[in-house]
């Protein structure tokens, strides 16, 4: 038999393999098929063995931020809002519910945007809207909107 293979996972558990190893006159075979088609008595079942049962670390990725929504400022109006989603990934990068990863700090999700772009040229002119993000918000407070990465769009099923 072979030594036992790599585990197939990291943590959350796996599975490691040996296989028969064929012989002829005392040298090993490397094709398979020749063993298959000429060997003498019953041919040796691959072994199987769970391996690495330890929980999965969990972690917070965090995606890139939107852009911001607008092309320059106007002093006059609120501070808009740029986003990114964050989601709780174990060490396979599958993603969990926030509760797996609640013993770290969840990074922000929002934050305001545009104090880096150039003031608009003509102060009675709107700021240039990007047609791929969400419209500036006529208050500053946010929506109760939920994240972009609720976990429940996220769930993934490892079972085998």
């Amino acid at each position: 038999m072979t030594d036992w293979s790599v585990c197939s996972a990291t943590c959350g558990g796996g599975k490691q393999y040996r296989e028969p190893i064929c012989y002829h006159m005392g040298k090993r075979v490397t094709k398979q098929e020749l063993c298959l088609r000429h060997a003498y008595g019953k041919r040796l079942e691959p072994i199987v063995r769970d391996c690495n049962d330890d929980p999965c670390p969990f972690n917070w990725w965090v995606g890139p931020w939107q852009l911001c929504p607008i092309t320059c400022r106007n002093t006059l109006r609120p501070v808009p809002i740029r986003r990114r989603s964050i989601l709780c990934v174990d060490s396979n990068s599958n993603a969990r519910s926030d509760a797996h990863c609640n013993n770290k700090p969840r990074p922000h999700d929002n934050e305001p945007c545009g104090e880096e772009l150039p003031l608009c040229q003509d102060s009675a002119r709107q700021e240039t809207e990007r047609p791929d993000t969400v419209p500036l918000l006529e208050d500053s407070s946010l929506p109760d909107l939920p994240s972009p990465s609720t976990p429940a769009d996220y769930e993934v099923n490892n079972s085998i």
